[in-house]
């Protein structure tokens, strides 16, 4: 009879439950089945990980999907108030190119320079020049550098959006 190979011998051992087997070999077979139970052990682990990670994927993609839809509505929330702001704005240019000049002029000159800089800016440039034309000659000359200073901001954050 032919002796039976080493791994012949095990798969005996473990189909038959036999303790046939040589200490040396019987040893190397506990600790394969060591081995084995270990990596089995990791395989679940790492089972339960995957697992894990997908549900904090789902979670997240979640969250960016939420936060995306927030920043949206923000969006056109922000531009629905800058569109109101603008109209506002135009509304009060209207209502000083519709003034006589002088009533204007004097009515802008108790403004902060800043603001009435910025209305003059925005009017008609005829009705803008009739308007400076009624005010003194040095708070004339204030909104003017105000008006150009203001202009060339303007050209540098259109090159700035590009």
């Amino acid at each position: 009879m032919k002796p039976l190979s080493f791994f012949m011998t095990v798969l005996l051992l473990g189909i038959f439950g036999m303790s046939t087997v040589s200490f040396g070999a019987e040893s190397y077979l506990i600790e394969l089945r060591k081995k084995k139970a270990e990596i089995d052990r990791k395989e679940a682990m790492l089972s339960e990980k995957e697992r894990e990670l997908k549900k904090i994927e789902t979670i997240i993609e979640e969250k960016i999907k939420k936060y995306t839809e927030i920043l949206e509505r923000l969006d056109v929330a922000i531009k629905k108030l800058q569109e109101d702001k603008e109209a506002r704005f135009q509304q009060i240019i209207t209502t000083y190119e519709k003034m006589n000049p002088a009533e204007a002029a004097a009515r802008l000159d108790r403004l902060k320079e800043d603001m009435a800089a910025k209305i003059l800016s925005r009017m008609n440039p005829r009705k803008a020049a009739r308007v400076l034309a009624r005010m003194a000659p040095e708070k004339a000359a204030t909104l003017t550098e105000l008006i150009a200073k203001n202009k060339d901001l303007d050209g540098v954050k259109k090159l700035l959006k590009k």
